[in-house]
């Protein structure tokens, strides 16, 4: 009775789900045992049955993604044709000498920059079309070398203003930046932060560090305060151990033994309290 009682240790089959002696033969004997192996191998055949099942999903879903996008790009291309055949195109006209759109039935002059038809037909820079269709955004050809480099510019003096708007409202200001683009000259904002609503609780006395104190916006924020305070209390200390220490000087009575540990007991008792203190509010 003097050993202490062990069990033998044992191991876990997660196949056949059956506890065993933790020991090279036991487990060996199991392992060439029929239920081992035929649920060795319907371990396997699940496990490929699984990963085939996995691929299968894989490439229908790569099918169907790629069906997916054949049909967007063959919609996103018919949108396009139709958006295009309903904008038109400019095409030159000899016998006027403007462009001329025949799905709207307009002309535009790339000297001045009208249009010219509508209902009742005038000149005016605001037509009665689509905005796909305006001139520079629509496509346009023909015409000489300069008429050619008329519409040019006419078309790019189009899609400036067309987008101008939204290119400047993507472009942020940068604070300090030099109008040459030479350089940038940060520019730091100092912000002046609300003092705690509480500073003023808490005492001449509360410390400024901790989780009590400065960090909480309580007590003597101020370093030049807070030092004066300190040599405001070690003075007050100093005095009064300066007075015990005379009086001390002054008594040629012995102490009482009892009186003496009495006097320990309760200064111990003093520093646990004072200890306990400090931890409780983080002050150490």
């Amino acid at each position: 009775m003097t050993e202490r009682w062990k069990s033998n240790p044992m191991y876990w089959c997660e196949l056949c789900r059956v506890w065993m002696n933790d020991s090279k033969a036991a487990k060996f004997n199991h392992e060439q045992g029929v239920k081992h192996k035929e649920n060795l191998a319907r371990k396997l055949r699940d496990m490929s049955k699984k990963a085939d099942a996995e691929k299968q999903e894989q490439e229908h879903a790569v099918a169907a993604m790629d069906s997916i996008e054949a049909k967007a790009r063959k919609q996103y291309e018919a949108d396009q044709a139709a958006a295009q055949a309903q904008a038109g195109k400019w095409v030159w006209h000899e016998g006027s000498g403007y462009y001329y759109n025949a799905a709207h039935r307009w002309y535009f002059d790339v000297k001045t920059s009208y249009y010219y038809g509508g209902e009742p037909v005038a000149w005016t820079q605001q037509p009665g079309i689509p905005s796909a269709a305006m001139f520079g955004v629509a496509p346009f050809e023909g015409g000489d070398a300069a008429a050619q480099a008329a519409a040019k510019a006419a078309a790019a003096a189009a899609a400036s203003k067309a987008g101008g708007g939204a290119a400047a409202s993507s472009k942020p200001a940068v604070a300090g930046a030099a109008a040459d683009g030479q350089g940038v000259r940060v520019v730091k904002k100092v912000v002046q932060l609300p003092s705690h609503p509480l500073s003023g609780v808490g005492g001449h006395a509360m410390p400024v560090s901790g989780r009590i104190g400065g960090a909480k916006g309580v007590g003597i924020a101020d370093p030049a305060a807070a030092a004066a305070a300190d040599a405001q209390k070690r003075k007050r200390e100093g005095s009064s151990l300066s007075a015990a220490a005379a009086a001390g000087k002054g008594s040629k009575e012995p102490q009482n033994p009892a009186e003496a540990e009495a006097l320990a007991r309760r200064e111990a008792a003093r520093q646990r309290v004072e200890a306990r203190t400090k931890t409780a509010f983080g002050l150490t």
